[in-house]
């Protein structure tokens, strides 16, 4: 049976506790791993004060393990920082970071589970590289020297856990593939075959983590119902649920986010009310509209529109890709013309089907009728070529200096008639 052990980024993120909680809550992962290694005492303490009773016996310390016992908390787990077990922690459960086999073969009686990295390089640590190959950890799980209490850490991803698990893995811990933003949105829209749950409920199943609900036209009771019927299933696959423009209803408890567009409220008012609780997008069309949303605090960008859609009322002129190279020059210098960043743009391109040839991808790959693209029928199969991280056909990078900046695109699953690809979105890296 497949378990999955998450871990805490090490600076906290917006709604953290929360979405612990309800990944846990969940059943979508076993135990949560907090691993904040500079906080002291009273900081932890404070932090795990915002756990419910009964998720804290699902949580395992990284430092400061006797909190474990003041705060009710379940596990402790043993690493170089503190590598031994206090006497008055006998009964909780242990974990132990392990780098090699000789470690594991030393540890796995002792501990409840040992984590075993780096698996595949790293990707929160750079230059972490992976340290094992998987054929010879398959010989291993095949002559018993490694069984279920061995837990796969570093660059493991939903993509890759089936490989793993054809090793024999069992257990995998996942920190950045929990916690990263999202590559691509799905942003909800109505038509006559799908509604905005329906159709975001779809993808959901289908792989995406990232879910904007729009409607427009709807009263904030008719948006916080919808949401509520949302939330618990974006909860069960570790999604993001956000609305676009109606900052007010974050107080629900039922988004993570919001998005305001370029005639909503200004980005540093909604940053004012958001803070770092949580996410906020913010829309632009210009290189000027770019600076000044970064300035005044956007978690991410929706820059565009690519092309044409009929989702959205006064458009703003279209960028296409030509444009998008425009901005990222302009995003290129500071005010005074020195340069200021490095950017990567993933443009996600793709081709209208052909009623009798099967639509390709830049790369060669064909792209499934119904899965993606104008007309696709099946927003779940559309979801799945998101999760497998494989749309990106084209990749445009320039060098300007230190800081890094991604531009990428924030995509419209297709669904019924609407475009593929909307916005495209602005992350710092």
């Amino acid at each position: 049976m497949r378990r999955l052990i998450g871990i805490t980024p090490e600076k906290p993120v917006f709604r953290e506790q929360e979405r612990i909680t309800a990944m846990i809550r969940s059943g979508r992962v076993c135990y949560f791993h907090i691993r904040k290694p500079a906080f002291n005492e009273e900081q932890l303490r404070a932090y795990l004060r915002l756990f419910p009773q009964d998720v804290r016996e699902r949580l395992t310390l990284h430092d400061h393990h006797l909190l474990a016992v003041e705060m009710g908390i379940g596990g402790v787990h043993l690493n170089r920082r503190n590598p031994q077990l206090a006497e008055n922690l006998k009964g909780k459960r242990v974990s132990v970071s392990c780098h090699s086999i000789e470690e594991i073969l030393q540890w796995k009686a002792k501990a409840d589970y040992c984590f075993l990295s780096p698996i595949f390089d790293s990707i929160s640590k750079q230059g972490y590289r992976s340290g094992f190959a998987l054929s010879e950890l398959k010989r291993l799980f095949d002559d018993g020297l490694l069984d279920d209490r061995v837990c796969a850490l570093s660059g493991v991803t939903f993509d890759n856990i089936p490989q793993l698990e054809a090793v024999g893995f069992t257990s995998f811990a996942l920190l950045s593939a929990l916690w990263e933003l999202p590559r691509t949105m799905f942003i909800t829209h109505f038509n006559d075959r799908f509604s905005y749950v329906d159709g975001a409920m779809a993808v959901l199943e289908g792989g995406l983590r990232f879910v904007q609900l729009r409607m427009k036209d709807a009263v904030d009771r008719e948006v916080l119902d919808a949401a509520a019927a949302l939330r618990p299933v974006c909860d069960r696959h570790a999604a993001l649920l956000t609305v676009d423009d109606r900052i007010h209803l974050l107080e629900s408890g039922l988004f993570d986010g919001v998005h305001v567009g370029k005639n909503d409220m200004p980005v540093a008012a909604a940053k004012e009310m958001t803070g770092s609780r949580y996410l906020l997008g913010a829309t632009c069309n210009t290189a000027a509209d770019v600076a000044a949303a970064t300035r005044d605090g956007a978690d991410y960008i929706g820059l565009g529109p690519f092309r044409f859609t009929g989702t959205k009322k006064n458009l703003s002129p279209i960028l296409g890709i030509e444009g998008y190279r425009s901005i990222l020059k302009g995003r290129g210098k500071d005010a005074d013309g020195s340069k200021a960043c490095t950017v990567t743009l993933h443009p996600v391109c793709h081709r209208r089907h052909h009623p009798r040839r099967p639509a390709r991808a830049a790369s060669g790959r064909r792209l499934r009728r119904g899965s993606v693209g104008r007309g696709a029928e099946c927003p779940r199969r559309a979801g799945r070529v998101r999760g497998n991280e494989k749309m990106g056909v084209m990749k445009i990078e320039e060098e300007y200096g230190t800081e890094k900046l991604r531009i990428l695109l924030v995509g419209y699953v297709g669904v019924g008639e609407h475009n593929t690809v909307g916005h495209a979105g602005f992350l710092p890296a």
